[in-house]
């Protein structure tokens, strides 16, 4: 214990010839250690499982320009490839994919399909390469799709199946999405048609129910109105004349008059002296410019060329009536004259009321007719819009089918590669030297630390405050030397053991370790 304590006062400052003696006690275990650290690298190196990377590349081709034909697939294009992109790494396409390859076998029994499908997901790389636009932002033109395997053709074969399971679902997509826009249009353009048709036919009803109160009409209807008006106007001048007739019949003596036939049955002769008589009678009472004076006027002047062109003959003479008969007989036809002009007047006044209703109703009708043209012209005008977008859809959809559009084509087909991508032996080597230096440098230090022997007159003198040492030897016998000896065989012995043991164990977590060979070189794949 004494002597660990001195040990460990002791500071010695580090010097080469130090260096070369610690080398010369500890070679040996430098050495197995550094042996067992190179081991360890080499036997990693040799066993872990070649990766190979292919990569086959598509090009984005626009057989017509957008500005002739709209595109019914109108989604941003990085979007749709990455959606194209979970489409074929799916599970349903990718187990086909195992299957049909015979990929993965040496993980057939061991893991689920699910399992072996992620670990094919984590294989593949797709990378789209964009250019930037004149008018700013970038532009995708091409992708990259790239898988890692341990056979060189497999991964070839695999990375073109891809590509191709890329073309192929872009087709597919487009085609379907393409075809379920026109058809969307389709069914949304019967639904506007219909419409446009119910509109239509609401509003020829509508003009045809409210024919006399629609704007148009609005001119003929006050017009109408004026006329009769106007007739109103006279149906009240001809009343009032017959009331004043009437009045002068009542107030005028009884004299002994002519009897008047009635004008429908009796002679024209008759008609004309009758006609005569109620001239006279009219002119006693009004002036030449009354109405009913100018028209018994009339009347009887065309009478008289009437009977003018008869044949003479004898004409009849009207008895004499009694004037009570007389008076009676022409108050009789005065009450008819007011009764007809009393029915024209309130037949009149109907037609009036109607008429005015109907043009009180016409703002209101206009109000109503431009609110279903105004619906008809939207309906027409959506119909029209749908009517172009359908047209234009259809002839994407037909442009689709033909893959006269955007498509995905093959440029670089993937090729079986010359060299693996991992591991990288080279820097696993140099990794493993170093790893090696560093760990048999470790171990002598580490061992001469924990040595509390004096190995030189020196030590001890430096460790006992300076005393001298008169003399220190170290004293070999036969004994000594055989233990000596049968020591280094065991450590010997013991090194080479430790050294198969971590050369084995590596070999076991190493041998045909994928995830290990690719965490090895994960900036190159």
């Amino acid at each position: 214990m004494q002597q660990e304590d001195l040990r460990s006062e002791r500071s010695a400052p580090l010097t080469l010839a130090g260096v070369l003696d610690v080398w010369r006690r500890r070679r040996g275990l430098g050495l197995a250690a550094a042996a067992a650290a190179i081991a360890a690298a080499a036997t990693a190196t040799l066993t872990l499982p070649d990766l190979y990377r292919a990569t086959a590349t598509a090009v984005i081709e626009r057989q017509v320009s957008a500005d002739l034909v709209k595109p019914a697939v109108s989604s941003e294009l990085e979007a749709r490839i990455q959606t194209i992109h979970q489409l074929v790494t799916s599970r349903e396409r990718l187990g086909a994919m195992i299957e049909t390859l015979h990929l993965y076998p040496a993980l057939r029994g061991v893991e689920t399909m699910d399992e072996t499908v992620q670990r094919m997901r984590a294989d593949i790389t797709m990378v789209p390469k964009a250019i930037e636009r004149p008018a700013g932002g970038v532009a995708t033109i091409s992708f990259a799709v790239s898988y890692v395997g341990r056979d060189a053709r497999t991964v070839a074969m695999v990375a073109n199946h891809l590509v191709e399971a890329y073309v192929e679902e872009n087709a597919a997509s487009r085609k379907e999405q393409a075809a379920r826009t026109a058809e969307f249009l389709r069914q949304e353009l019967d639904q506007v048609k219909q419409q446009l048709d119910d509109q239509e036919r609401n509003a020829r009803a509508f003009a045809l129910q409210h024919a006399d109160e629609l704007p148009q009409q609005l001119e003929a209807n006050i017009a109408a109105l004026g006329r009769m008006n106007a007739e109103l106007t006279q149906n009240s001048t001809r009343q009032a004349a017959l009331l004043d007739r009437r009045e002068r019949i009542e107030a005028a003596p009884l004299t002994p008059v002519a009897a008047l036939p009635s004008l429908d049955t009796a002679s024209p002769a008759v008609r004309l002296a009758a006609l005569r008589q109620q001239l006279a009678t009219a002119r006693r009472s009004y002036n030449d410019a009354y109405p009913d004076v100018q028209r018994l006027t009339a009347e009887v002047s065309a009478l008289e060329a009437e009977v003018a062109k008869l044949p003479k003959s004898s004409a009849p003479t009207p008895p004499i009536l009694d004037p009570a008969a007389a008076r009676q007989t022409n108050l009789e036809e005065v009450d008819t004259g007011l009764k007809a002009l009393q029915n024209e007047e309130r037949a009149l006044r109907g037609r009036i009321g109607r008429y005015e209703e109907i043009v009180g109703a016409t703002p209101r009708r206009q109000l109503e007719m431009d609110a279903l043209v105004r619906s008809t012209d939207l309906a027409r005008e959506r119909y029209q819009a749908l009517l172009k977008q359908y047209q234009d859809a259809t002839l994407a959809s037909a442009l689709e089918q033909g893959q006269d559009l955007e498509q995905f084509r093959v440029l670089d087909p993937a090729l079986p590669p010359a060299h693996p991508v991992a591991p990288q032996r080279l820097a696993l080597a140099l990794m493993g030297l170093a790893a090696a230096i560093a760990a048999g440098i470790a171990a002598m230090v580490l061992a001469e630390k924990l040595d509390s022997t004096f190995h030189a007159p020196d030590d001890l003198s430096d460790a006992l405050g300076g005393l001298p040492v008169i003399a220190l030897r170290r004293l070999s016998t036969r004994r000594t030397r055989r233990r000596a000896r049968l020591r280094g065989a065991l450590a010997a012995v013991a090194a080479l053991l430790v050294i198969g043991l971590i050369a084995a164990g590596t070999y076991y977590v190493a041998g045909n370790n994928e995830e290990l060979a690719r965490m090895t070189a994960r900036g190159a794949l």
